[in-house]
This record gives C-alpha cells, sequence and structure tokens, in this order.
C-alpha cells in the first residue's frame, strides 16, 4: 500500500531507561504520521527501530494503518507513543489499550 509519511517526533531507550542495557547499547526510535490517500480512516502510525551496539545494527519496523479519521487523533496517540518510548512490538497491544480506554 502507498501512504505519505511524515517524521512526527523521535526518542532514545539507553541505559538510562533500564539497567538491563549496557553502557553503549541504544536503541533509537522514531514516529511517523502516514496517510493513505484512500479509506474512511486514512491515517495510521509507522515506527522505526534502530538498535545500536557492540558494532551491530539492527532495525526493526511496524506500519499500523486505518487508526484515525484526522490528523488531531493521530497527534494524540503519536504523543503518546512517543512519551511512552513505544517499541514496535508492543504497539498493537498499546493501540488495543487505548481503544478499551477509549483514548482514541
Amino acid at each position: 500500500m502507498s501512504y505519505l509519511g511524515k517524521l512526527y517526533g523521535k526518542t532514545v531507550i539507553d541505559n538510562s531507561d533500564s539497567d538491563e542495557l549496557a553502557n553503549d547499547y541504544k536503541v533509537e526510535l522514531e514516529y511517523y504520521q502516514i496517510k493513505k490517500e484512500t479509506g474512511s480512516k486514512p491515517y495510521g502510525i509507522k515506527i522505526v527501530k534502530t538498535n545500536v551496539g557492540n558494532s551491530v545494527m539492527n532495525i526493526e519496523e511496524k506500519v499500523i494503518e486505518d487508526i484515525c479519521d484526522n490528523i488531531e487523533d493521530t497527534s494524540k496517540l503519536l504523543n503518546i507513543f512517543v512519551s511512552g518510548k513505544v517499541t514496535p512490538i508492543i504497539a498493537d497491544d498499546v493501540l488495543d489499550d487505548l481503544k478499551k480506554t477509549q483514548v482514541i
């Protein structure tokens, strides 16, 4: 599926967030606001996670389409994701919880 994407925000997870991470290891997270050309809920999000440590780089990506019908709700959702440092692997669970509590 083709969509337009715009970088919304970035954050980092490092050893200040978790004692389990080595000093030279960090996780960079980028959050994008995406929009499809058609559909009743054209807005969505994309999360790009980059692990950097021990001279190895690993990139993981998650695209969730058809979430919101307006840009304001998408921005609200992205604010929650950025502040909570939501990773691609838990994005669906967080989104489900937000829907249950009617945040979005």
